[in-house]
């Protein structure tokens, strides 16, 4: 990706850990620094060859703040993401034209579609999503159900049911070579927590 300036790597590092610092005080369960560590973690493992300094530049701040504002039940958590992102990269010598980037690639994962066909899009869906299929899914989903105290099991399982149905029918829902390997295992857990629902509410 040419025309486009990094940040130095002392003012990049410095916004990482500024956004981190932010994770540290939501108490939430499950959409945590814990969460974004993993992705991060895991971002590594894969040693993706497609990402040139710019992309895996944008893709690391685009982890970091995607769920930096994660208020359980609202729908406009993404956008109010991106907009801290916007401001603190503004503040960040070499980031301004990388803001519309990491913008677009936070806001991807409100519904885990890829609109713009980016590799790093590609891969901060198939990150987010990869623990649908992992043995940790059940831990996660009671997890993410503590976050959503406010709400009765009923509306709870209603709303779930809705995700189940739509991510489990996807096909495929992972987008990249990386994340494919996670493709059946979450099709079969999230098929059968969507069973169990129908039969318990």
């Amino acid at each position: 990706m040419r025309g486009k300036a990094l940040p130095n790597h002392v003012a990049f590092e410095n916004a990482i850990e500024d956004a981190a610092a932010n994770y540290q005080e939501n108490n939430l369960a499950y959409h945590n620094i814990q969460h974004i560590q993993g992705m991060l973690t895991l971002l590594q493992e894969w040693s993706v060859q497609d990402l040139d300094l710019i992309r895996r530049a944008v893709l690391e701040l685009a982890i970091v703040y995607h769920d930096i504002v994660y208020v359980p039940g609202r729908k406009d958590n993404e956008s109010a993401s991106a907009k801290l992102a916007r401001e603190a990269l503004s503040k960040l010598d070499g980031a301004c034209d990388l803001i519309p980037l990491v913008e677009s690639t936070i806001m991807s994962t409100a519904n885990h579609i890829n609109s713009d066909g980016s590799i790093q899009t590609s891969l901060i869906i198939d990150l987010d999503l990869h623990g649908l299929g992992t043995d940790s899914y059940w831990e996660n989903g009671a997890r993410i159900r503590s976050e959503f105290i406010q709400f009765s099991d009923e509306e709870y399982a209603e709303g779930r049911k809705r995700f189940l149905a739509l991510y489990g029918t996807r096909d495929p829902l992972f987008l990249t070579e990386f994340g494919r390997r996670y493709e059946i295992k979450a099709k079969e857990n999230m098929g059968e927590e969507l069973r169990l629902l129908q039969t318990t509410s």
